[in-house]
C-alpha cells in the first residue's frame, strides 16, 4: 500500500470515528459491551442523538442493521444501475 492509499484510509477512519463514535466501543441493542456476558453480536446499540444525524437512506440502513448486524444489506436505487452495498456491508 502506498503513502497516498494509507493517507486516504486514515482520513476515512478519522471521519468515521467522528461520524459514528458509538462504533468505537460497540454495545449490543441491550447495552452489553463486547465480551460481556449476554453480548449479542447480531445487534448494535445506537444512542438516541445518533438517529438525528442520518439522512433517510442511512436511517433506513441502520434501522435494519441495528437488529441484523450479521446480514449483508443491498439497496436498489432508482438509477437503474443495479444494487449497492452500503456502510459496513460494503
Amino acid at each position: 500500500m502506498n503513502d497516498n492509499q494509507q493517507g486516504c484510509i486514515r482520513i476515512i477512519t478519522e471521519k468515521n470515528d467522528e461520524r459514528y463514535p458509538w462504533l468505537q466501543e460497540q454495545k449490543d441493542l441491550q447495552g452489553n459491551a463486547i465480551g460481556s456476558p449476554g453480548y449479542d453480536s447480531h445487534t448494535l446499540f445506537f444512542p438516541v442523538n445518533a438517529w438525528t444525524k442520518f439522512i433517510p437512506f442511512g436511517r433506513q440502513y441502520w434501522e435494519f442493521k441495528q437488529k441484523c448486524m450479521n446480514k449483508i444489506v443491498f439497496f436498489q436505487k432508482d438509477d437503474g444501475k443495479g444494487q449497492y452495498a452500503y456502510g459496513r456491508c460494503a
